[in-house]
């Protein structure tokens, strides 16, 4: 797979105020990069897990605790349904 790598340069007081490393902040921000792109409908879970370099078990958990739904399933779709088994 090819890869493409993506500089990004943030001033070293922003990394102590945070109170973490380079690679600690690099990685919680393609988590959180991830994390947007699938609550924006933008990347499935498998490619956004492959973003975040988690699996998708880890990915999944990421995602609950950052109240993130993994499926786009509203009140609506609920009451649809029900209506759809009820005239069955």
């Amino acid at each position: 797979m090819r890869m493409t790598r993506i500089q990004m340069e943030i001033p070293e007081d922003i990394l102590v105020s945070l109170n973490e490393s380079a690679q600690d902040f690099e990685n919680e921000m393609r988590v959180t990069v991830a994390m947007e792109h699938v609550r924006r409908g933008r990347l499935s879970l498998g490619k956004a897990a492959e973003l975040a370099g988690l699996t998708k078990i880890e990915f999944f958990f990421e995602l609950g605790k950052n109240g993130i739904a993994m499926i786009d399933y509203d009140e609506d779709d609920f009451l649809d349904e029900l209506d759809q088994i009820r005239s069955r």
